[in-house]
């Protein structure tokens, strides 16, 4: 139980200093790119939640299977928390695309925000909403290796994720602006899954 705490606590950590690297890009732009982007990342953070449920759904759902041996409801598991998380995806893309200016009214002044900060958090919101598909596999395989107790592998990714960002974030800063910030989520979301894809097969390959 302690391992699952300590992977846990490893993860957030870095997951926060990630947050720090990419903040420090995002710095570059300004007061106001930097007051949109606030204002959206702090509408992300909720969009999110539903996903970070399905994988710890998903996580206990695997862990007592495994303890009552019946390993082969497991892909059934993880199918049907895609499904969900798609139907989430669609929701809050729907959502979003029509809600969003109302959104970032919770968190900008419609009457001193800039025309910049009210474009920049548009576009966070706009872009991030048709990649939550991608955050919904993220979190599916997450929470399914989490609950095979695969604790190397889970932090193994959340390292290479993290690096993945940072490097992305410095690397295109200077081609697409500010945008290089929260595409850099669904650029760690794509190698975190083809990570834990990879490892999974191996896995299940080896005990055939």
């Amino acid at each position: 139980m302690s391992s699952y705490a300590a992977v846990s606590v490893v993860q957030s950590s870095v997951n926060s200093v990630g947050m720090l690297l990419i903040q420090s890009v995002a710095n570059r732009f300004g007061s106001a790119a930097l007051a949109g982007y606030t204002a959206a990342s702090k509408i992300d953070s909720f969009a999110i939640m539903p996903y970070l449920a399905c994988s710890n759904a998903l996580s206990t759902y695997t862990a007592q299977n495994i303890g009552a041996g019946r390993g082969d409801r497991i892909e059934l598991g993880n199918k049907a928390c895609l499904k969900l998380c798609a139907a989430i995806s669609v929701t809050e893309l729907a959502v979003i695309l029509l809600l969003r200016n109302v959104f970032l009214g919770l968190f900008l002044d419609s009457d001193t925000a800039s025309t910049e900060a009210w474009e920049t958090g548009s576009l966070y919101m706009t872009t991030m909403s048709i990649c939550y598909i991608l955050m919904g596999i993220n979190s599916t395989q997450s929470g399914m290796l989490r609950g095979l107790g695969m604790l190397k592998t889970l932090f193994a990714n959340s390292i290479i994720s993290l690096a993945v960002r940072v490097i992305f974030a410095n690397v295109m800063v200077s081609y697409i602006g500010i945008s290089c910030v929260w595409l850099s989520m669904p650029a760690g979301w794509i190698v975190s899954i083809i990570f834990c894809r990879i490892v999974y097969c191996r896995e299940k390959s080896r005990q055939q």
